[in-house]
């Protein structure tokens, strides 16, 4: 009667290297989905923040010209995480009337780190030449 061994399962060793390239392959993989979840927050952080910024200029299409002014940075009314500012700017255009350039920033935190969105549009008063401006 020969003493032979029936093997039957892995060795210690070879469960050991199998878990030694599952855990070499599966780290990259999880990098990937980290920076995919972030690089996703941020896009929709950002894109609310360019419907934010949005909106504020519709509001400010619909309000008298001699009322849009400059607005320091404060909270966006109704989203915790975003802040805005307005720049209004003055100035003549070629035909001789009012024009403001005004410029919306949403800012917003990701990581740690403020990032912001920015739109800018020109309102015209066409009723009031700059030089007919009363003061």
């Amino acid at each position: 009667m020969v003493n032979e061994r029936v093997r039957n399962g892995f060795t210690f060793i070879e469960v050991m290297i199998s878990i030694l390239i599952l855990g070499i392959v599966l780290i990259p993989l999880i990098d990937v989905f980290a920076r995919s979840n972030i690089n996703s927050l941020d896009a929709e952080k950002s894109t609310t923040a360019l419907y934010l910024s949005q909106s504020k200029l519709e509001q400010l299409i619909n309000t008298p010209f001699s009322d849009i002014k400059s607005v320091n940075k404060q909270p966006y009314p109704g989203k915790d995480s975003y802040t805005y500012s307005v720049t209004v700017l003055e100035t003549a255009s070629d035909k001789g009337y009012q024009v403001k350039n005004i410029t919306v920033v949403v800012y917003y935190h990701l990581g740690g780190v403020e990032k912001q969105v920015s739109l800018t549009m020109e309102k015209t008063n066409r009723d009031v030449k700059a030089d007919q401006q009363v003061q």
